[in-house]
């Protein structure tokens, strides 16, 4: 008798359901695959040029040149942008600019004083008596233990918000198995000028428990969702065409347009 797998959610997974629980179904009930829009794309580019500059250091000691992580992030974009669906009056050129400079200023206020054990470490840890397990990528943690998460966003982050309701510190504390866990986000604004912020907090046992109640709630509204006994929900947080990826079968869905005609 074959053995049964234990099903497997990411903390991404986790995310979108908050952000659009039809975005979630799309995705994971109908599989219906996507292209990256524009703004992930310059995201992943971000990420990976982060990653190869942790593991110059990680290998032998030595902090990466500013040009060199440039070159990751120029390379990166050049081979993946072909691959994109783009808008009417995106601008690939723009945005590899503005993906360039938030590069250069990052790496020049932060990234180039932070010093990383580990980058894109994946922890997996079952969810107790959910019978499933949850897995999350850790972009570097740096030698005082810390957790470090980057973001390229449009728009500037409330720390106060963040610090208190944020969801992916208490996942990945959850993931560590640790009493506590001390996270920082490196949130940088995608634009002409960027901006650069570090937003720190901390995520404990109490915490913890607080996740796995809200886990097992978002675990049985995935299991709905399957099943049909409830319905998805549109949101408006990330409800552009700019930004989600479903933005066109969430407008047929909510019109009852059939895209398969």
């Amino acid at each position: 008798m074959a053995e049964l797998k234990t099903p497997v959610i990411s903390y991404t997974q986790l995310s979108l359901l908050d952000d659009c629980s039809l975005a979630w179904y799309f995705k994971y009930v109908k599989k219906i695959g996507k292209p990256q829009t524009i703004y992930m794309f310059a995201g992943t580019c971000f990420h990976e040029a982060m990653q190869a500059a942790n593991l110059v250091f990680i290998s032998n000691g030595n902090k990466a040149e500013l040009d060199y992580v440039i070159a990751v992030f120029d390379s990166k974009w050049d081979k993946g942008i072909k691959s994109l669906e783009l808008l009417p009056g995106q601008s690939p050129k723009k945005f590899k600019a503005n993906g360039l400079a938030a590069v250069e200023k990052y790496w020049s206020e932060v990234g180039r004083y932070q010093a990383p054990d580990a980058c894109e470490v994946k922890i997996t840890k079952d969810l107790p008596g959910m019978n499933c397990r949850l897995i999350g990528i850790v972009d570097m943690i740096r030698s005082d233990n810390t957790l470090v998460d980057y973001k390229l966003t449009t728009k500037k982050w409330n720390e106060e918000e963040e610090a208190a309701t944020n969801t992916q510190a208490t996942t990945y504390t959850f993931l560590t198995g640790k009493p506590y866990v001390d996270f920082e986000f490196h949130v940088v604004q995608r634009k002409d000028k960027p901006k650069v912020d570090v937003i720190s907090m901390r995520r404990d046992y109490v915490d913890v428990e607080d996740f796995l109640g809200y886990a097992k709630r978002s675990l049985a509204l995935m299991s709905a969702l399957r099943e049909g006994t409830v319905p998805p929900e549109p949101r408006d947080k990330y409800c552009s065409e700019l930004l989600c990826q479903y933005y066109r079968e969430c407008q047929a869905w909510k019109y009852g347009i059939n895209l398969s005609n």
